[in-house]
């Protein structure tokens, strides 16, 4: 009898973990507008809005190497809905570098490519929907 349980519940364990990864997309991020070939994209990928955008409550975090005018990373996600902040780190310091008001001096960017307006664009404004294979396109920016 234990061996009959054991064969089922190893079954059920295999197809268990068979739905989890197909319930995962392949969400791919490519940076364009990239000035300076340079240093690296960091990119952190939220799952909620009270955790967007600190860095410690990232849901997945992404380090692409600048290498052309435009590069891309790809992670796999439960299907959800994300927001997706990121920066070039230019001089390699895992630090968004900012002047003595909080404004970036090196470039940024948001999902939807949301342009800020005097403060960080808002949850709702810059998540996107995940519930299949996505890709999507971030245009660099600086404010000055």
């Amino acid at each position: 009898m234990n061996i009959v349980l054991a064969i089922l519940l190893s079954f059920f364990s295999q197809s268990f973990q068979s739905n989890i990864i197909e319930e995962e997309s392949e969400f791919t991020i490519v940076v364009n507008n990239i000035e300076e070939i340079k240093g690296r994209i960091l990119i952190g990928i939220f799952e909620k809005e009270e955790d967007y955008p600190k860095e410690d409550r990232m849901f997945r975090a992404l380090a692409i190497t600048v290498d052309a005018n435009a590069v891309s990373g790809s992670v796999r996600l439960p299907k959800g809905e994300y927001a997706v902040a990121l920066f070039h780190d230019e001089n390699d310091d895992e630090i968004c570098n900012t002047n003595w008001i909080g404004i970036p001096r090196e470039a940024f960017g948001f999902s939807n490519n949301i342009r800020p307006f005097f403060s960080l664009p808002a949850f709702d404004k810059v998540k996107v929907n995940v519930v299949q294979d996505k890709k999507i396109e971030i245009s660099l920016m600086r404010i000055f």
